[in-house]
């Protein structure tokens, strides 16, 4: 690996020859000690390989945020993207700021190694502009949330996750299950290709955790680790495979699902009741 940022490194701001900007083949934020990357007011950063908390003694932060008055928004773009590998580290998209991951042939992955830890937060839109944060993986980059460790994916307050292939929340740790949270009706998960929530023979749970959010895919595969709660919606081009947990609620709530739903001998569609009344169920 390339540069490696043991402290903290700002890449903020456009002057007279275009934005700040940040380009190297590989980078780590954060590999024995702290690092802690932020690219703000239209500033660019570009790697190739980007790794986030290398090792277990590691922490790493990388904050991209906002739009600048021109309206360019604060950007990182790489072809693989490892945030939480070693040790615990963090991707915070805000305000608008954009991440690009997958253009030739990488992957992302939150929480990847054995000790590591991955937190990714979308959080957010710019307000004068209402573009809105945003992780797009381009070409055919898949998304890990969870790996041989622990990931964590928030998608809030409208923001927005874009893909063409593969999603899998999965976790290898028994005490350490992965999640991935979209918060609110403008919060978005979308893509084309395959939802996997859980992986058959890991050790530890998987959850997709609906609050209000809306998930897109080809199609949703739950095996038997893995759970889908809460509330808001399903939509399945092809249809919503249940192998694992579904479970409409949070006391109480409705998940929609548009598209078929399937639902397999060792799957569990679990229902909270709101009351007496039958149309509470």
């Amino acid at each position: 690996w390339g540069p490696t940022i043991g402290n903290r490194v700002s890449v903020q701001g456009i002057g007279q020859t275009g934005a700040s900007s940040w380009d190297t083949l590989e980078m780590t934020v954060g590999d024995s000690g702290s690092g802690r990357l932020e690219v703000k007011d239209g500033g660019f950063a570009q790697a190739v390989h980007l790794m986030v908390a290398a090792k277990p003694e590691a922490t790493g932060m990388i904050v991209i945020d906002g739009v600048n008055a021109n309206g360019n928004r604060s950007t990182l773009a790489t072809s693989t993207l490892a945030v939480g590998v070693g040790g615990p580290g963090d991707l915070l998209i805000q305000d608008g700021g954009y991440v690009q991951a997958g253009a030739g042939g990488g992957d992302a992955i939150v929480g990847d190694g054995v000790n590591g830890r991955g937190m990714l937060k979308v959080s957010g839109s710019d307000a004068a502009s209402g573009k809105a944060s945003t992780l797009e993986l381009v070409e055919s980059a898949s998304l890990f949330v969870g790996n041989q460790g622990a990931g964590q994916l928030d998608i809030e307050a409208g923001g927005r996750v874009s893909m063409s292939d593969t999603a899998v929340v999965s976790s290898d740790i028994a005490s350490s299950p992965s999640e991935a949270r979209i918060v609110g009706a403008a919060s978005v998960w979308t893509g084309m290709g395959d939802l996997i929530v859980g992986i058959v023979d890991s050790h530890g749970q998987a959850f997709v955790t609906l609050i209000g959010g809306t998930v897109e895919a080809g199609r949703v595969q739950v095996n038997p680790s893995g759970a889908i709660r809460g509330f808001g919606t399903l939509h399945a081009t092809t249809r919503v495979i249940n192998g694992g947990t579904i479970s409409p609620g949070l006391s109480p709530g409705t998940i929609t699902i548009n598209g078929d739903y399937e639902q397999l001998a060792d799957g569990r569609l679990v229902m909270e009741l709101g009351g007496t009344d039958p149309a509470q169920c």
